[in-house]
């Protein structure tokens, strides 16, 4: 009975909303203790935690109405009970009546028996009305209907719309729900390693925009691929990669990673400056071991790892760098589709405590930078106050000037950035993740008199 995928689901749920941990960092750790744990119970456990949050507000507003008490007056264990039954009836191939005694009976486990007759009432009602019930009107209230539609709060979809429109909006909405790929860099001849690793199974296509990435497909353990082991495949997105190849970076360049764990734009930053050096930073002992075990699978010897608060001057690398990377914190409403309960996390006192801390970050990239050199700024968000406002602040701090992020940008996406300095990716739109990026250069010594 330990082994309870719908049961562990539950516990999983509560915990994530209770402590407000990332739901893949509590998935994760869950399920390597679950040993005991069927691959086929595992995958369902998995599935169903994390398709719940996804569709989290989507469910509550079928819920609610059929429900007396909606979900928000629910005891949290019953609120999630409930959830997680209506999302097998309404995504799992779970008919709607397993669905029901399953809940019923993790209802009876967690303690709560008096409540069964509650559970049972809210589940069938949905089940005979699951057919019947509507979602907002589009055409009168299209924000309200993509809101509840993709399970998006209300004030992201408001945003959104404003900015880029209601199609976009939809179309980064509706990529928030199919599987993120599987994205790699090749660092080996492609053609050897495409066929070492088609002919263990794996399907190798094309990603778009950069010439060495691949998307794998039918990869069940990454850490048992040779080709991984030695370090021939570099995991990162194709946004990650346009970025760092963005910023220019030349064989002998010095580069400066600024909070750079889990390390892709590191790895790809040293493959880049093979005569150079990368000095690659994080807070956490732990962020920086990432990036050092990282280093040492794909045995890289030019990059330095070190544990530093990037949002404290350092005098010891005050002007060292050719290029700085500032990827910093950020809300991360660009990789909804990898992290869905990222959705839930963001309100307007969160975003403007994340623009001090990103200038205050940035302030320090600035000085770091050699005169001459590059400022690469970039978020994995979709905000115009963590993206564009703070790139046009960064035009205004002394020696800082926009430079044309064009020639330095894949083909297809030369015409788009036009004259700018800056790009934002939208899911949906482009095929990568959401991605911020803003190039900058600093004036030499000359040109500031």
């Amino acid at each position: 009975m330990k082994e309870d995928p719908r049961l562990i689901a539950v516990d999983m749920l509560l915990e994530i909303d209770r402590e407000e941990v990332p739901c893949h960092l509590v998935i994760r750790r869950v399920l390597d203790h679950e040993s005991g744990m069927s691959l086929r119970d595992r995958n369902f456990c998995r599935h169903l935690t994390e398709g719940t949050i996804e569709r989290c507000i989507y469910l509550d507003y079928m819920i609610n109405q059929v429900a007396k008490t909606g979900t928000r007056k629910m005891k949290p264990v019953i609120r999630w009970i409930i959830r997680t039954a209506a999302y097998q009836m309404w995504f799992m191939s779970v008919p709607d009546r397993a669905a029901v005694s399953e809940a019923l009976r993790i209802t009876e486990r967690k303690g709560c028996g008096p409540l069964k007759g509650f559970v049972n009432g809210v589940l069938r009602n949905l089940s005979r009305r699951k057919d019947t019930l509507c979602l907002p009107d589009r055409a009168a209230d299209p924000a309200r209907y993509l809101s509840i539609r993709y399970s998006l709060p209300l004030p992201i979809v408001n945003r959104w719309i404003i900015r880029y429109g209601k199609e976009k909006t939809e179309a980064a909405a509706a990529s928030f729900e199919k599987k993120p790929p599987l994205t790699v860099r090749f660092r080996e001849n492609a053609a050897a390693l495409t066929e070492e690793l088609e002919s263990g199974g794996i399907r190798v296509t094309d990603a778009p925009y950069v010439p060495d990435a691949r998307i794998l497909s039918g990869v069940t353990g990454l850490e048992d691929l040779p080709a991984f082991r030695r370090g021939a495949l570099a995991v990162q997105d194709v946004s990650s990669m346009i970025a760092v190849r963005a910023a220019g970076i030349r064989k002998s360049s010095t580069v400066l990673d600024l909070c750079a764990a889990p390390g892709g734009k590191t790895m790809l930053a040293a493959d880049l400056a093979p005569e150079g050096r990368v000095i690659s930073r994080d807070l956490t002992n732990k962020r920086a071991d990432l990036i050092r075990n990282g280093a040492e699978r794909l045995q890289i010897r030019n990059v330095t790892v070190s544990c530093a608060d990037a949002s404290v001057f350092d005098p010891e690398i005050d002007e060292a760098a050719d290029v700085v990377l500032a990827d910093v914190p950020c809300s991360g409403l660009g990789v909804i589709g990898r992290k869905p309960d990222i959705r839930y996390r963001v309100s307007d006192a969160k975003t403007e405590s994340l623009v001090k801390l990103q200038r205050k970050i940035l302030t320090q990239a600035i000085r770091y930078v050699k005169p001459g050199g590059t400022l690469l700024y970039s978020t994995c968000t979709i905000d115009a106050r963590e993206n564009e406002e703070n790139a046009r602040w960064i035009c205004g701090q002394s020696g800082l000037e926009p430079v044309a992020l064009a020639p330095d940008l894949p083909e297809e996406l030369r015409e788009e950035a036009g004259s700018s300095n800056m790009l934002q990716l939208l899911p949906g739109t482009h095929r990568c993740d959401g991605f911020f990026l803003a190039k900058f250069r600093k004036g030499t010594a000359d040109e500031f008199k």
